[in-house]
């Protein structure tokens, strides 16, 4: 088994920690190697449910007043956005595009994106597996049946 299951016991902690932990310390994601976080003001107000699921404008929004800031963010591989949980009709916890940087593959800046509505690193984890090219960890009629992986 490559990753054991984040969801059987109660993760606390970053997405580095969930990440050791689930992959029996071969897969990490320490802070040093990354570039930061930044905090954007949007300047607008948070999107109702009439307005439906806006993601890819707010995703433009976030990197334009981050680009203001100084920050380009398709410079980075993975781009997170943090939405909150009341944004539009949006009915996903998290959602990324999926095998945007399949390990060992040539890094391709601003090929990546997650977003994510809730609090927990089992979230980012799995939009960050999609990322890496995982899919679903499924059981027949399930597209999300196996609670054994964080895929699941």
């Amino acid at each position: 088994t490559l990753f054991r299951s984040a969801l059987a016991t109660s993760i606390k902690g970053n997405i580095d920690a969930a990440m050791q932990w689930t992959s029996y310390g071969a897969t990490s994601f320490p802070r040093s190697r990354s570039r930061g976080v930044i905090t954007v003001s949007m300047r607008t107000a948070v999107p109702t449910r009439s307005a439906g699921c806006p993601f890819y404008e707010a995703m433009e929004l976030a990197n334009t007043r981050a680009r203001e800031q100084g920050v380009d963010p398709s410079s980075y591989t993975h781009v997170e956005y943090f939405l909150p949980s009341n944004f539009g009709s949006c009915a996903f916890s998290g959602l990324a595009n999926v095998g945007c940087a399949r390990p060992f593959e040539t890094k391709r800046p601003g090929a990546c994106f997650t977003l994510i509505k809730d609090g927990f690193p089992t979230t980012r984890m799995h939009e960050l597996g999609h990322n890496l090219g995982f899919a679903h960890a499924a059981t027949p009629g399930n597209g999300y049946g196996d609670d054994s992986s964080v895929m699941g």
